[in-house]
């Protein structure tokens, strides 16, 4: 069944349902919405939300084919971040927990006197 939503009624009403049934979305969306569209989906809205690091929604994404990708952009972030060792390791530790999504971690950096961070 096709339909036209010309009018904003209608649309409004498209929206209730799905917002009222959002498995009827999800088993839509699985049955006729490509992979490679899907991905795009996720990447444009990874994109309009900042406050997720640009590396950890690039993976969850899955758009790194290249991993000089990644590295660039972990670059990027750590060059606008301050990059002292600390925020180096941060960034690398919580980019490899989000990638095998892990609940939490710990990082325990020592300098040379000693010092745990």
């Amino acid at each position: 069944m096709i339909m036209s939503f010309k009018t904003t009624a209608s649309l409004e009403q498209l929206e209730n349902i799905v917002d009222s049934n959002p498995e009827l979305l999800e088993q839509y969306v699985l049955k006729h919405v490509d992979s490679d569209l899907l991905e795009k989906w996720l990447f444009k809205k990874t994109q309009n939300n900042r406050k997720r690091s640009l590396t950890k929604a690039r993976i969850k994404s899955n758009n790194y084919h290249d991993k000089s990708i990644l590295l660039e952009e972990l670059e990027k972030y750590l060059h606008h971040n301050e990059p002292n060792k600390i925020n180096v390791l941060t960034q690398l530790a919580s980019t490899l927990a989000y990638a095998v999504d892990a609940n939490q971690w710990n990082a325990f950096i020592l300098d040379n006197i000693s010092n745990i961070y």
